[in-house]
Formats: C-alpha cells, sequence, structure tokens
C-alpha cells in the first residue's frame, strides 16, 4: 500500500511540475508543437489565408495534425499564419534579388553562401557559410541578405525566428 501511495505522489507532482512547465511555456510564447486535441475537443487550424475552428472527432483529422498546423487558440494559429506569410514574402524576395543577379546556390562548387543570423545582439547580416544547413531558398550571395533585411527588418525577424 505504501508503494502505491508513494505513486500516487509522485504522479500528483509530476502532474504539477507539467502544469507549471506549460505555464512558463505559455508566458514565453513558445508554440505549443506537441500539443493535438483531445476527443471532441476544439481545435484551430490553418489553410492559406484562414484560420479554421473544428472539433476532434476523426481520423481524418490526424491529417491536419500530420501538418503540425493545430493550435489551441484562434490566436496561435493568427500568428503562426502571420509568421509563415511574412517567411514568405522574404524567401521570395530573396529570390527575386538572387535570380537578378543571376545567383544560384552550389554546393559543387567554392562558393561563398550568405544569410542571416540571430543572437542576443541583433540581426548578422553577414554570415558566411559553406556548410548546408538551411534549404537553398534561404542562402543568397554578398549584399543579398543585407538589402532584404533593411527592406523588410520586421518580416524577417518574424518570418525566420518569430520575433515581432
Amino acid at each position: 500500500m505504501k508503494d502505491l501511495e508513494k505513486l500516487e505522489r509522485q504522479v500528483a507532482d509530476m502532474s504539477k511540475e507539467i502544469e507549471r512547465l506549460k505555464a512558463v511555456e505559455n508566458e514565453a510564447g513558445l508554440p505549443k508543437i506537441l500539443w493535438e486535441p483531445s476527443a471532441r475537443e476544439p481545435f484551430y487550424y490553418l489553410t492559406p489565408g484562414t484560420v479554421h475552428q473544428k472539433t476532434f472527432i476523426s481520423s481524418v483529422d490526424k491529417i491536419i495534425f500530420s501538418r503540425q498546423q493545430v493550435f489551441a487558440t484562434s490566436g496561435e494559429a493568427e500568428q503562426a499564419d502571420l509568421q509563415r506569410k511574412a517567411k514568405m514574402k522574404v524567401l521570395r524576395r530573396v529570390a527575386e534579388l538572387n535570380h537578378a543577379a543571376g545567383w544560384v546556390c552550389d554546393w559543387d562548387a567554392e562558393q561563398e553562401k550568405y544569410f542571416p543570423w540571430y543572437d542576443r545582439y541583433g540581426i548578422s547580416k553577414t554570415t558566411v557559410h559553406f556548410t548546408r544547413v538551411l534549404t537553398d531558398d534561404h542562402y543568397a550571395p554578398a549584399g543579398v541578405w543585407v538589402r532584404v533585411i533593411d527592406e523588410m527588418e520586421a518580416d524577417v525577424k518574424l518570418g525566420l525566428w518569430g520575433i515581432k
């Protein structure tokens, strides 16, 4: 019996810790990446330009969950949509400037590739990279990211790092 009581106390303590961590996550504005609604619980999901509300009732909803576009609140869904739109706007501008310069990302050549970096000091506009860590659409020749950041810094911050 003592073992059962001990386990019940541990479960209660762990439940309290989970709730505390959820509260910290919410205060920090971190996305709820692993959240998934339970049966008959309402949730929000995105389609291009629209936030929808639905109640979880079928296995078809699992398809929506697999795309990581499921949110507990409409506010979270709207924020994710704004971030997605900003990212596409930024990457479209990078692509336009790359095309205008005749530049194509080439990993077989010894080609300098630039992308922005964000740390506690702000955005670095001159990070050179010779190792692939992002998809090719994030890379550009010297000067492109400087121009894009100068033109649309708020979109770069929101789209690439989720910073308002």
